[in-house]
């Protein structure tokens, strides 16, 4: 049998004798493809929604361009991913500046350049925010991550809301979210937009992300409570990629629809 690898209808064969080897390639229309899916799924006729790409997944000029013709945000986690995003005129304020080690220098390149908002990982990290910002007199939305506590049925080194993760502070340490919060409201140039989870990657079901959610918004109930409005709920990612033949991913269109009916329902609730 004569079986020929092609991506995108061309054949491998000839894309290694034209560019050479080693070779990395993409399929442009599946990336656009992919895209839309996303677009056209995360969508709810009563409250905004958006879709936000993890630059970390692949980040290049190209794929940015992308990723800004479809109308997504971005996510990204060092300082190098948000100059890749200003070389590709991204624009700033559909930007989220991720990770749990952000650099000093990071931080203020972020409030430099205006980014949508800034993902705050812990206690020390806000106090470095706080005083960027008071500094350089920029006005910064910030998000909160809390840990929900919720283990993903996946491989253990890619779940990151288990009770002891690194990522994000715990939903069992109320005292301390709040008081990043209350912090975050007496600071002139900070605006406290929300709360932000991840519970883990490659996650095949759509319970573990129920559970987040349930969870997560009867603590937004407290926050909102202790006089705190939250305007953003960003729920990561983590959908399941196909990587052998036994692997089964939901459909995207069916995880999304999931995720935003038991949003209505929580908040309704």
């Amino acid at each position: 049998m004569n079986e020929i690898l092609t991506i995108g209808g061309v054949s491998a064969k000839a894309l290694a004798e034209a560019m050479g080897t080693p070779l990395m390639v993409f399929d442009q229309g599946t990336l656009e493809k992919r895209l839309e899916e996303f677009k056209t799924s995360f969508v709810h006729s009563e409250f905004e929604t958006q879709v936000i790409y993890a630059s970390k997944a692949f980040s290049c000029t190209a794929m940015l361009e992308l990723v800004k013709a479809a109308g997504c945000g971005l996510d990204v986690v060092s300082g190098g991913e948000l100059e890749a995003a200003k070389h590709a005129a991204f624009p700033m304020q559909e930007i989220v500046f991720h990770g749990n080690n952000k650099t000093p220098r990071e931080i203020r390149t972020a409030i430099e350049y205006g980014v949508g908002s800034i993902i705050i990982d812990g206690a020390m990290e806000l106090d470095e925010v706080i005083r960027a910002a008071t500094e350089m007199k920029k006005n910064t939305p910030v998000i909160v991550r809390v840990n929900p506590g919720i283990e993903a049925d996946t491989h253990q080194y890619i779940i990151t809301a288990n009770i002891d993760s690194k990522f994000g502070v715990s939903i069992y340490e109320r005292e301390c979210i709040l008081g990043m919060i209350k912090k975050i409201s007496e600071c002139r140039y900070l605006q406290f937009q929300g709360i932000h989870i991840h519970i883990g990657s490659q996650i095949f079901g759509i319970d573990p992300f129920i559970a987040g959610i349930r969870k997560i918004m009867e603590f937004i109930a407290e926050i909102e409570k202790a006089g705190y409005p939250v305007k953003v709920l960003d729920l990561g990612g983590g959908f399941a990629a196909t990587y052998t033949e036994k692997d089964m991913p939901l459909p995207i269109s069916l995880v999304c629809n999931d995720i935003l009916r038991e949003c209505k329902h929580q908040e309704e609730g």
